[in-house]
Parts: C-alpha cells; structure tokens; sequence
C-alpha cells in the first residue's frame, strides 16, 4: 500500500500557508524597494537603514532573493553614506557661521 503526497488544500479544508520562498522573496523586494525609494527619500534616514536591515534578514532566511537583497543592501549604505557625507559637509559649512552668530561677532 503506497501513499501519494497531496498538493491543495489540507484535510480540514482550509488552505495552506505561503511557502517560505514566496515569504523570503517578499523581504527582499522590500529591501529593493526601500533602498530605491530612499534615492529620492533619503533624508529620511529611516528608509535606508530599513533597506540594510531587511536586506540582512532577507539574505540569510533564503537563497531565492539574494540578487535582489544585496541590492537593497548595496543602494543601501550608498544612500546612508550619501546623506551621511550631505549633513557633515554641511555641519563643517554652518558651524562657524553659528558660532560666530552666537558669540556675538
């Protein structure tokens, strides 16, 4: 007596639950997506700090992804280290002029 395995919906009628894959390659369109949106949105520091993170968790839950969550990853840090380099270049640029201004000079 030999048993076939079953696709569709299990016994009890209720349908199964998404595949890891589906699950794993969803993370690393987000990251895909936040690392992209962040190009136009990066002074919110929010979106490529979220792009790194679901990259990370997307790269090491499944290896389906991992093109599209390395690039979050990479757009990622460039992103972060774009407004990184904007806010101390211009931290270097205002702060003498606001230290003369509060002095009194």
């Amino acid at each position: 007596m030999t048993t076939t395995p079953t696709t569709g919906p299990t016994p009890t009628g209720t349908p199964s639950a998404p595949s890891t894959a589906t699950q794993a390659r969803t993370l690393s369109i987000l990251s895909l997506i936040a690392a992209i949106a962040s190009v136009p949105l990066g002074h919110i520091v929010l979106l490529p700090i979220a792009a790194i993170v679901l990259g990370f968790i997307a790269w090491s839950r499944e290896p389906w992804g991992r093109k599209l969550s390395t690039w979050g990853i990479v757009l990622g840090f460039v992103i972060l280290f774009w407004w990184v380099a904007v806010a101390a270049v211009a931290a270097t640029v205002w702060l003498p002029f606001a230290l003369v201004g509060h002095l009194g000079w």
